[in-house]
């Protein structure tokens, strides 16, 4: 199966996580994380957009932070 992931946001992370081997992923912005990243400039932390994440899973949510790169 061939299959193409365009997009490394959360969604895209997570298809791709979960396909067979072979799945190609492309993310047209120099890091992952869509939405669900944060810029750094000058000791401030900067979100992308609102994004708190509610998990009532634990484990769910060291999967989605896995993804991220922590």
């Amino acid at each position: 199966m061939n299959v193409v992931v365009l997009g490394a946001g959360l969604s895209g992370l997570s298809v791709a996580a979960h396909l067979p081997e072979g799945c190609r992923l492309f993310e047209k912005e120099e890091q992952v994380g869509g939405l669900c990243r944060s810029t750094h400039v000058a000791g401030f932390t900067f979100d992308r957009a609102g994004h708190l994440l509610h998990f009532k899973d634990p484990g769910n949510f060291s999967r989605a932070a896995s993804l991220l790169d922590g």
